[in-house]
This record gives structure tokens, sequence and C-alpha cells, in this order.
């Protein structure tokens, strides 16, 4: 479920994901944003239904993120690979 959410097609296309300085600094901030759910929690604090993209249900919002990073950063994703392949100058 993960890499489907992910947008990671295969193992092969996920296995390196950890590798790379800003993978971990992506990993670093969702972590983040999940101790800052739980301070919400802890605080009687809640987004609601109809605040951005929340919807009812856990299981529905996780399909919406997972919606918006397959479909709403398709174009962005690729744009991203396009740079990657692109030849720099070594610094």
């Amino acid at each position: 479920m993960i890499a489907e959410q992910t947008g990671c097609q295969t193992t092969e296309h996920c296995s390196n994901i950890f590798t790379k300085p800003s993978c971990a600094a992506k990993i670093s901030q969702a972590v983040e944003a999940g101790f800052f759910g739980y301070q919400m929690y802890k605080n009687g604090q809640q987004f609601y239904v109809g605040d951005g993209i929340v919807v009812k249900g856990v299981d529905a919002n996780v399909e919406m993120v997972g919606r918006l990073g397959r479909q709403g950063m398709k174009e962005t994703n690729n744009k991203i690979v396009d740079m990657m392949l692109e030849k720099h100058p070594a610094h």
C-alpha cells in the first residue's frame, strides 16, 4: 500500500528511496508531521472535513493524499526526473 501511495510501481523502483540525503529530509518531515498530529490530538485540536482536502475518515484521507501524490504531482515528478537526468558540470 505504501508503494502505491508514494507512486512506486515496483520494489526495484523504490529500493533506493532512502539512499539520498534529500530523501532522508523528506522522511524527517513526514515524521515531524506525525508528531505534530499527535500533539494536536493531545491538545484536543483537529482539522475538520472541508479544511483543504480533508474528508471524513482516516482511510478516505489517506486515499486523498495518495491521489494528490499520484495524479496531482505527476507532471511535477516527470519534470524532476527530467532535471535529474540533465548533464550538469562537476563542482
